[in-house]
C-alpha cells in the first residue's frame, strides 16, 4: 500500500509540471478575440471525444479572462466555406488565414498526440484509465507569430475525454496562471 502511494504522488507531481513558451510579445492585459479551431488528433479518435476537447478549449481559454471566443458555429461555417479539411488545420498558415477570415487577434490550435490506456491502472483493473499528450499553439493572425506553445499531459481514470482535459488544462497552465508575457 505504502508503495502505491508514493507512485500515486510520484505520478500527480510529474504530471502537474508544465511545459509552455510565451512570446514576449504576448500581452496578458489585453483581450484578445481567439477562434478556437477543431482539434487534430494523430491517433483516431471519435467525434464526441474531440468535440468535448473542443467545448472544454473553448470554456476554459474564456475562463482565462484573456480571451472573447469566438462561437463555434461561425468558426465551422468558415471551415465548410473554405474547404479546409481537418489535416489542412495543423498547418500554422491555414489556420492564420482562417483567423483573419473571422476576423480574430489570434487563433488556438490543439493538437492530440497520443491516447493510449494507461497500464498502471489497467493492471490494477481500471480498464477506463487514459493517457493523453497534446501540444497547444496560439498565433497571431495580424504577424503570424507564436504567442504560446505548451505541452500537456493527462491522465483520466473515466475515459478518453477525461484525460484530453486534463492535459489541455496542464497545456494552457501558462495562461491560467498568468505566467510570463507582459503584465
Amino acid at each position: 500500500m505504502r508503495f502505491l502511494c508514493l507512485v500515486l504522488a510520484s505520478l500527480l507531481v510529474v504530471g502537474c509540471a508544465p511545459n509552455f513558451a510565451v512570446s514576449p510579445h504576448f500581452d496578458m492585459s489585453k483581450t484578445y478575440t481567439l477562434g478556437v479551431l477543431p482539434p487534430t488528433a494523430a491517433s483516431e479518435l471519435d467525434s464526441t471525444d474531440l468535440g468535448g476537447l473542443y467545448d472544454y478549449a473553448n470554456m476554459t481559454l474564456m475562463q482565462t479572462g484573456h480571451f472573447s471566443v469566438l462561437e463555434r458555429s461561425r468558426i465551422d461555417a468558415i471551415l465548410k466555406e473554405q474547404t479546409f479539411g481537418a489535416s489542412g488545420l495543423t498547418n500554422p498558415s491555414s489556420a492564420i488565414s482562417v483567423g483573419k477570415l473571422l476576423q480574430a487577434d489570434a487563433i488556438a490550435l490543439t493538437n492530440v498526440i497520443s491516447v493510449k490506456p494507461d497500464s498502471f491502472f489497467a493492471a490494477q483493473g481500471n480498464r477506463n484509465a487514459y493517457d493523453v499528450e497534446l501540444f497547444v499553439k496560439i498565433l497571431s493572425c495580424t504577424t503570424g507569430e507564436i504567442l504560446y506553445s505548451s505541452q500537456g499531459q493527462g491522465t483520466g481514470q473515466n475515459g478518453r475525454l477525461e484525460a484530453l482535459q486534463m492535459a489541455l488544462s496542464q497545456a494552457i497552465y501558462g495562461i491560467t496562471h498568468n505566467k510570463g508575457g507582459h503584465q
